[in-house]
């Protein structure tokens, strides 16, 4: 195979190596000869590491052998403490990679780091003089406003940040409403779960002067009056707003060089119509080419029928200068909701969650049911498609909806796993969540599992362990949670041996379990030759409950390599970051072992130029 490859041309070989981030181009190519070589670490000028999935042991020999004499080289980073990497980041430190060494890194990606952690890495800002993309995911703070308005200063002082990305952090408005420092770099921003009070948004405009796009969520009273008429250069603006309809005009009327809108809006004071639309996109926003919006908790009473605001969006600035196109989703009155309350949101559907919107009665402005195609819908839970009654809504109501790109999906209905390829597509999911309730329903589950051809985990949300789960087959599947499987009495040692055999056991790669005996842990890793990252609990035997964490870990830490790295913070709970090598032989290159399944990618890459 690496003949085939030998035969490409250097620039064809450069080319194909972008493919792949360094952790696998190395695990590749690295060692097999010197052209390799030289191409990876001379010619290869950008080095891309991803750790966020990387093996214990290629981590480590990465940052013994590799990245000393590259970390010049590096262009993107991905660093995480998540739950596949347990302790990377102080791993990595250890190794003395201060970051003031990366002198050419333009991409940082932080995933669940602790805050003190990340104000030491930001700070001083001269240890990022080329950074531009800088993201940072599940931030785990502490209470003290300080460090986070150091922590944003300290972002905003970098000299060349252009694109700046906060999700799954929660926080509030505080750490913005502080800033101090003025970047006049950043273009970028996407804010998740920060939810903003107008000042904070006010201020965060003003001390981002060059902000061209912003992703955020905004809350807001009617205080509104002593916020000044101020001048952005923000083209494109997603946002999430509830509060006081007029509020979030004083801040819109603000970006007349907006193009592109979409606002998520709740709230019993947010209820207009096509007109009231119509009147304020035409006074503020003259060069808007694309709006998407979805208005929750519409209240209906307001019209004398469902006609009258449909008709509102039918106007000929709706239907013929702009083709945009609404629907409107609503549940007839009942004794639960005396209030008739309505969804009304632009088509094609465009947030990446449904929240009863399916099911009731519906009307649209679109006859054409391409617009009913869910294209940015990523996550579907089974309460997304159920109607009030919670049973799964019948084909005939999900023949006009398309759900092509879905990639995380939690189902408990596997009877109904027919009718589910009507409505979504299969190709693109990475994540399954299933309740299987009984175990005849294992072959439904099978069936399944053969029209998801990119399926990365697999959680079963059973109540016992059944030998049917020893049957299951998927070679996509890598990671696999087990834990509420077997959370009543945990696996037991035959259990383990079924799992260790079985087509999944044998492939997988990550793994959470519950067991009944501590030393069960030991066999699953042993003898899954593949297994990177066990997360278990024990349930009952093994060990008392008096005994603490500390106890816990000093016996993983006898039995296994030192090369592993432990966390057992919880509770009769533990994860080990898998090392299998010695330090004695750990500098023993192990990478070629999966060259011929990289390079088999690669020649099939160049087919599709062919």
């Amino acid at each position: 195979m690496s003949m085939q490859l030998e035969s490409l041309a250097n620039e064809l070989l450069l080319e194909l190596f972008e493919f792949l981030d360094d952790v696998h181009l190395i695990r590749a190519f690295y060692g097999l000869n010197s052209r390799f070589d030289s191409l990876i670490f001379s010619q290869h000028k950008r080095l891309h590491f991803d750790f966020r999935h990387v093996a214990k042991d290629d981590f480590d020999l990465i940052c013994q052998q590799y990245l000393p004499s590259t970390v010049d080289q590096v262009n993107s980073l991905h660093l995480s403490n998540n739950e596949e990497t347990p302790n990377l980041l102080e791993h990595f430190l250890s190794y003395g990679f201060s970051f003031d060494r990366f002198r050419n890194l333009k991409s940082l990606s932080i995933y669940s780091i602790a805050l003190d952690t990340l104000i030491i890495i930001t700070c001083p800002s001269q240890y990022f003089p080329n950074l531009t993309h800088l993201s940072i995911i599940k931030l785990y703070t502490d209470k003290t406003r300080r460090n986070f308005v150091t922590l944003i200063n300290n972002i905003w002082s970098l000299p060349k940040l252009t694109h700046l990305k906060f999700a799954d952090s929660h926080s509030s408005d505080g750490l913005l409403f502080d800033l101090s420092v003025v970047s006049l770099s950043i273009e970028n921003i996407f804010l998740g779960h920060i939810y903003l009070n107008l000042h904070g948004l006010y201020h965060l405009l003003t001390n981002t002067p060059n902000l061209r796009r912003l992703y955020a969520k905004a809350e807001a009273s009617d205080d509104y009056s002593q916020l000044k008429t101020m001048s952005t250069s923000i083209i494109s603006l997603e946002i999430s707003f509830i509060g006081y309809c007029p509020s979030i005009i004083h801040v819109l009327k603000n970006m007349s060089q907006l193009r592109y809108l979409t606002l998520l809006l709740g709230g019993d004071s947010v209820a207009w119509n096509g007109y009231q639309w119509e009147q304020v996109i035409g006074e503020y926003f003259p060069q808007l080419k694309v709006l998407r919006f979805r208005m929750d908790n519409y209240n209906l009473r307001e019209y004398a029928n469902i006609d009258e605001l449909i008709n509102s969006f039918r106007t000929p600035f709706w239907l013929e200068q702009h083709q945009w196109f609404i629907e409107c989703r609503w549940f007839p009155i009942s004794r639960y909701s005396p209030v008739e309350k309505a969804t009304v949101y632009t088509l094609p559907y465009a947030f990446d969650l449904l929240h009863d919107v399916m099911g009731g009665r519906f009307k649209s402005t679109c006859t054409d049911k391409n617009y009913y195609v869910y294209d940015r819908l990523e996550y579907l839970n089974d309460y997304n498609y159920s109607n009030h009654d919670g049973c799964i809504a019948t084909y005939s109501l999900f023949s006009l909806f398309r759900f092509p790109n879905i990639r995380h999906l939690t189902y408990s209905n596997p009877n109904d796993v027919e009718s589910l390829s009507y409505y979504l597509s299969l190709d693109h999911l990475i994540s399954l969540e299933i309740t299987v309730p009984k175990v005849s329903d294992y072959h439904l589950l099978q069936t399944l599992l053969d029209r998801t051809p990119r399926l990365y985990s697999l959680t079963l949300r059973n109540n016992v362990v059944s030998k049917e789960l020893f049957k299951l087959n998927n070679p996509s599947i890598r990671r696999l949670d087990l834990q509420s499987c077997s959370c009543a009495v945990g696996f037991s040692s035959e259990d383990c041996v079924n799992l260790i055999s079985s087509p999944l056991g044998h492939q997988c790669e990550v793994l959470l379990i519950c067991v009944d005996n501590p030393v069960h842990v030991l066999s699953l890793i042993q003898q899954i030759s593949n297994l990177r990252f066990l997360s278990f609990r024990c349930i009952r035997n093994g060990w008392d409950q008096r005994e603490t964490n500390n106890e816990i870990g000093k016996w993983l830490q006898d039995k296994l390599p030192s090369t592993c790295s432990i966390n057992s913070k919880y509770f009769r709970m533990a994860e080990i970051w898998i090392g299998r090598q010695t330090k004695e032989n750990s500098s023993r290159k192990i990478f070629a072992t999966s060259s011929n399944v990289i390079q088999t990618i690669l020649l099939k890459i160049l087919s599709l130029f062919k």
